[in-house]
């Protein structure tokens, strides 16, 4: 056990390698280890409350526990540019960044990969990420790009309640693949559970359930220059503070979901809503063969989805039944008509308490 260590004006509480070659820790455990310094004549800030590394290296993670650790970047384990940080049957737990990146921060990592390990209780006081935080500034397309492989993954009540991303932050070109994994109980200012910008994602029986966006998606907001791909996932019982109960979908984004389940989510805002997908001005949102069940727009419009501006949505094959909106559409808000419902989609047993349009309304003039 690597217990109750500080590193005063350094990074690392617990450990620090400047290795240039790949290193491997395997059934350790990392307690109670800080990194907290602010040294505001050069700019430096404490990183990584249990480890932190050198770049260009691999590092891997086998069976280790690190637990309430604290740091101003990665309150857990901070990974710097250039670096491959592997991890397998781990445990972050109850760990805190006071900026971002409560269990790990992975600053432009060349690829971060995740196996069968639990993100838990970890925390960013001010900012983002408070299970992970990626961040890169290369362009998406750019071959260089940072990557990350998520597979059988749970992160569960992580908080990032001033920034976004209370599971996980990613920003930039980071292409990531989401498989087998969950999202529970996680809290963000937007996006409860993830918060994607301007890169490429890929979930597949993915679950987010009971996360909050105290703003704008509950389970996930999606934006900038973002690209998601969802495949037999489930957005249930997430809530939002305004909109998006289960997703936000940010201007310019382009969302494709298959067999997707969007069930018991709210969004509680009186201006705009959409209990289970909220679509900025702009955006594409293609649909098909996704259920849309008992999502409520608890004081606004769209229970299940609201369209806003000049955004696209296609559904195919849809069924959305028992969604209530306060105002207006229970099923469906749109300001405009670039909404289709094809293939034998159904509208079913939905319900606009005080206004108009109990499956679906338009506000467009066109």
């Amino acid at each position: 056990m690597v217990l109750n260590n500080v590193a005063e004006t350094g990074d690392g509480g617990g450990l620090y390698s400047s290795s240039s070659t790949n290193l491997t820790l395997a059934d350790v455990s990392f307690d109670q280890n800080q990194a907290v310094h602010v040294n505001a004549s050069d700019g430096t800030f404490g990183r990584g409350g249990a480890i932190a590394f050198s770049s260009a290296i691999e590092f891997s993670l086998e069976n280790v526990s690190i637990r309430k650790n604290k740091a101003i970047y990665g309150g857990g384990v901070y990974s710097p540019a250039d670096t491959t940080v592997v991890i397998r049957h781990t445990i972050m737990d109850s760990n805190v960044a006071s900026l971002s990146g409560g269990g790990l921060y992975a600053n432009a990592s060349s690829s971060f990969k995740a196996f069968n390990s639990i993100v838990r209780n970890n925390s960013a006081l001010s900012e983002n990420g408070g299970g992970v935080y990626m961040v890169t500034q290369e362009a998406k397309g750019n071959s260089s790009v940072s990557s990350a492989l998520l597979s059988n993954l749970t992160l569960v009540d992580n908080r990032a309640t001033a920034g976004a991303g209370g599971g996980i932050y990613r920003s930039g070109g980071v292409y990531v693949n989401v498989w087998n994994s969950s999202f529970w109980s996680n809290t963000g200012s937007e996006g409860g559970g993830l918060y994607l910008a301007d890169g490429s994602s890929n979930f597949a029986n993915v679950s987010l359930i009971s996360n909050h966006g105290v703003l704008y998606g509950g389970g996930l907001k999606v934006s900038g220059d973002e690209s998601l791909v969802m495949d037999s996932s489930s957005l249930k019982l997430n809530r939002a503070g305004w909109s998006g109960g289960g997703m936000y979908v940010g201007s310019a984004v382009q969302v494709q979901g298959s067999n997707m389940l969007y069930s018991e989510n709210v969004a509680s805002g009186s201006l705009g809503g959409g209990g289970a997908v909220y679509a900025e001005d702009g955006s594409l949102v293609s649909s098909v063969g996704d259920m849309y069940e008992s999502n409520q727009a608890t004081q606004g419009s769209g229970g299940g989805l609201y369209v806003a501006g000049l955004s696209e949505v296609a559904c195919s094959s849809c069924v959305l039944k028992n969604n209530t909106a306060y105002l207006h559409g229970g099923a469906l808000y749109t300001e405009s008509w670039r909404v289709s419902l094809t293939d034998d989609s159904v509208v079913l047993n939905n319900v606009a308490e005080t206004g108009d349009g109990g499956g679906l309304y338009s506000s467009s003039s066109t």
